[in-house]
Order: C-alpha cells, then sequence, then structure tokens
C-alpha cells in the first residue's frame, strides 16, 4: 500500500475514533446536541385568507364578543394526513396566551368545510384568540395556521 493511502486511512482512522470518544466538555455536546427550535408559520388573519386557499376562519368573525360554548365553522383546505385542532386562548394583561378550551376538527367535503361547538373556561371577560392549526401528527408540527382574534365572556368551571 502506498504511503499516501496509507496516511490517508490513518486519518480517516483517527477522525473517526474522535467521534467515539467521550467528550471532556459535556456542557459543549449538550448544546451542540441541542434541538433547533422550528418557527411557526405566521398568522394570518381570516379577512386575508379568503381568496380560496388554505385556512380561513368564518366564524366567529374578528372583534365579536362570543360566550362559551362558540359556534365555529369554516374551511380547512387540503389537510393531506395533517390533523386540524381548535383552541380558544385567553390573553393577560402582559400579552401571554393561555389554554382554555380545545378540540380537534372533523373536515367534511371537497374544502375540508368544518362547524363544532367549543366550550372554554374562564373566570373574568377578557380579549382572547379562537385558533386553527393543522398539525403534522408524526412531529407534532404546525404547517398552517389561522387566528382570529375575540373577546370571551366569563365562562367560570361548573
Amino acid at each position: 500500500m502506498p504511503t499516501a493511502t496509507r496516511a490517508l486511512c490513518a486519518v480517516a482512522l483517527l477522525l473517526l475514533a474522535a467521534g467515539c470518544v467521550r467528550s471532556r466538555h459535556p456542557e459543549l455536546s449538550r448544546l451542540a446536541d441541542a434541538p433547533t427550535p422550528i418557527p411557526l408559520p405566521p398568522a394570518v388573519s381570516s379577512g386575508e385568507q379568503d381568496a380560496g386557499i388554505g385556512l380561513v376562519i368564518a366564524e366567529p368573525a374578528a372583534g365579536t364578543h362570543v360566550r362559551s360554548p362558540i359556534r365555529l365553522s369554516g374551511r380547512l383546505g387540503s389537510t393531506s394526513g395533517r390533523v386540524a385542532v381548535v383552541q380558544v386562548l385567553s390573553i393577560d394583561a402582559d400579552g401571554r396566551e393561555t389554554r382554555r378550551g380545545n378540540a380537534m376538527l372533523q373536515p367534511e367535503g371537497a374544502d375540508g368545510g368544518y362547524a363544532a361547538d367549543l366550550a372554554y373556561t374562564l373566570d373574568a371577560p377578557g380579549p382572547g384568540v379562537v385558533e386553527v392549526v393543522l398539525v403534522e401528527p408524526e412531529t407534532g408540527t404546525v404547517t398552517e395556521r389561522a387566528r382570529v382574534e375575540v373577546v370571551l365572556d366569563a365562562a367560570p368551571v361548573p
């Protein structure tokens, strides 16, 4: 075997062996192994979506006062193996969103139309969001999202 080939084999073996050795600095290897966050798709308000493509929340309309259970309707478009989920979120004074109710949606028809009633619980009235998302069930990745800002009436736990 020529000397150049031996040298390349030795370098390759050293590189392979280096990858099999435990790091002397485990804190550095944990940083490299940390999963990279995947950005969520931007939210689109229902008014921008009515071009006939993708998620649409037809009901409730943006800015309306709603009470539990909320009547929801719209269309999902093509779900292609994804799961459709709706959730009601309240927004506190600091802008934090808290889930108050959620359910899976069952699309019907070629356009993925849906209609459902969703109950939520909330001690005091305030701003909120109705959100519909399409999720890849294998990874949990949100692939599409639609949001409508509403005013939630109080709905205390019975």
